[in-house]
């Protein structure tokens, strides 16, 4: 009699342990789904023409912008940002996933913070910046300030 409780006892915890691994699956697999999203959110912000050219003026020259410009362009930048490192925070269950991900945030905020106009941006507003003190390293060292 014993002995088939102890035996019910570890089939329970056997399938209460299969049980946390599968849900520990599904919601790496969800966080994955939701990186994505965001950062293609972002990137369906230039789909609008106003936003594309306000972009592309804003990399030329962030100081040619007006200030109501300067700022749509500040939270775009902040968003692709924010985007870009919620793929280097979440990153995959092994090792070998942590750097793809590290590599594929790496690639995309050099393709964010890459030119003039968002060097000019990170210099006047680094200090007011909402990022985290990990987050204002790696923009320093994108942008080499």
């Amino acid at each position: 009699m014993e002995t088939a409780a102890a035996f019910g006892v570890i089939l329970t915890m056997l399938f209460v342990g299969l049980e946390l691994r599968r849900s520990n699956i599904e919601a790496s697999l969800s966080n994955t789904r939701d990186q994505l999203t965001m950062l293609s959110t972002f990137k369906a912000v230039t789909n609008d023409q106003y936003m594309a050219d306000l972009v592309q003026r804003g990399r030329a020259s962030y100081t040619d912008l007006n200030a109501s410009e300067k700022i749509a362009f500040g939270l775009y930048l902040e968003q692709g940002i924010h985007a870009s490192m919620a793929v280097y925070y979440h990153s995959g269950r092994d090792i070998t996933d942590a750097q793809a991900s590290m590599q594929s945030s790496e690639r995309h905020l050099k393709a964010i913070l890459d030119h003039p106009g968002a060097r000019e941006w990170w210099v006047e507003n680094r200090q007011s910046s909402p990022l985290i003190d990990f987050g204002r390293r790696r923009v320093d060292d994108i942008l080499g300030t």
